[in-house]
């Protein structure tokens, strides 16, 4: 049964109406501010909530931040959107009497150990769009843990796979090779004679070399002979599915050339077809496992999700709060997925340790509840959507604001 992460409730999507009203005068106004351009604060959904959450307070501290008389910047504004009510209010009546003074960040840099090797967790979506998430603009789909990952990282807001489609991406990113340079013409499909060869440089195995424990989690989809498979690239374990979700024998898919998915543990097959509407929640069990047998060493962990691919299987608990039909369910349940990573890291003490980056291997479709703001194209296009993506990244996880 899936559980909460502690500590990590579910807020209302963030709502722009009070930055956008006024015909885009306070959006100017912020934007001098903040040394940035209108529309950068308009699409700035976290900052948007911050500001809205302070100012509700009184018309005497809004026009005090607006002014530029109270020096507090964005990135105090966007911790506080995430604090308890009390402190907002707190910190509005400083603010109100001229007794509001920055924060000094000594003491949270002092807290990172920069002798130690860092744990790294790359996180990899499956057909995730530019406009999917909370912190980017949604207002459809809950990504509360994944917007704290933004509040206090760095977010890339013109980032490209190298190819608009999973398999040819992933090969890419884990090489840092053209896809054509590693033989990937584009997706593959299961009993294929073509995959990552051995000999290509994968990243998993220089972290190898750097004495890292490695595992990838979640969908492979570079190639599933036995010569292609993680094991024979740097990867100690494996667990996860090694294509995509929707090349099984599901019901409405029983082509003669389909056959039942494979979960594999390592080089193994453990299950045929196994429930997809459970899997992230196995996933999710086994990055927590491996976490802690590693804690006392660096390690890398490649996460590569099965969501938001099609067709959408997701958990009945996020099926029901869900305001964007299955599509905003699946979403939910990455997000929960991302909440209890960090939570278990925060419980082992590891979050000064650790670099998380959050991405996806191509833009979304853009139908089935999907988007990708406003990008032009889709998954599988040369659009900027195709390949353009946002990307997460957060050193430390928890706050660290870059």
């Amino acid at each position: 049964m899936l559980k909460e992460v502690e500590g990590h409730s579910d807020p209302q999507p963030p709502d722009k109406r009070s930055i956008e009203e006024d015909k885009g005068s306070t959006a100017e106004k912020l934007a001098k501010q903040y040394n940035v351009s209108p529309k950068t604060i308009k699409r700035d959904a976290t900052l948007a909530e911050a500001v809205n959450a302070i100012c509700e307070v009184s018309p005497e501290v809004r026009q005090k931040i607006l002014s530029g008389e109270t020096k507090i910047n964005k990135k105090e504004l966007k911790e506080l959107a995430v604090k308890p009510k009390e402190v907002i209010e707190a910190t509005a009546q400083q603010i109100e009497e001229g007794t509001y003074e920055k924060k000094k960040p000594a003491a949270r840099k002092s807290a990172i150990d920069r002798s130690k090797k860092p744990n790294i967790i790359l996180i990899n979506c499956d057909d995730l769009g530019y406009g999917d998430l909370g912190c980017y603009g949604s207002t459809r789909n809950k990504t509360p843990n994944i917007d704290r990952l933004a509040a206090y990282g760095t977010v890339f807001t013109n980032f490209y796979m190298a190819a608009p489609v999973c398999s040819a991406s992933r090969a890419a990113m884990l090489t840092g090779c053209y896809p054509r340079r590693v033989g990937f013409p584009g997706v593959l499909f299961p009993g294929q004679a073509i995959g990552l060869n051995p000999d290509e440089s994968c990243m998993a195995r220089m972290f190898k070399h750097e004495d890292y424990a490695t595992m990838i989690i979640g969908k492979w989809h570079c190639g599933d002979q036995p010569e292609f498979l993680p094991a024979n690239h740097g990867f100690d374990h494996y667990f996860g599915i090694p294509y995509s979700n929707d090349m099984g024998r599901q019901q409405g898919r029983e082509a003669p050339w389909r056959c039942p998915l494979p979960l594999m543990k390592d080089t193994e097959v453990i299950q045929q077809q196994p429930d997809l509407a459970g899997i992230t929640e196995r996933y999710t069990q086994r990055a927590v496992e491996f976490i802690r047998d590693n804690r006392d060493k660096p390690f890398f962990l490649y996460w590569a999700h099965m969501y938001v691919h099609l067709p959408h299987y997701a958990p009945d608990t996020f099926i029901k709060q869900s305001g964007n039909g299955d599509f905003g369910a699946v979403m939910a349940c990455l997000d929960w997925s991302v909440g209890a990573l960090i939570a278990e890291l925060g419980r082992l003490g590891l979050e000064n340790d650790t670099m998380i980056l959050f991405t996806s291997d191509n833009g979304g479709r853009t139908t089935h509840g999907g988007s990708n703001g406003e990008l032009r194209g889709a998954k599988a296009s040369h659009g900027k959507a195709g390949s353009g993506f946002r990307a997460l990244y957060t050193n430390p996880i928890i706050f660290l604001q870059v």
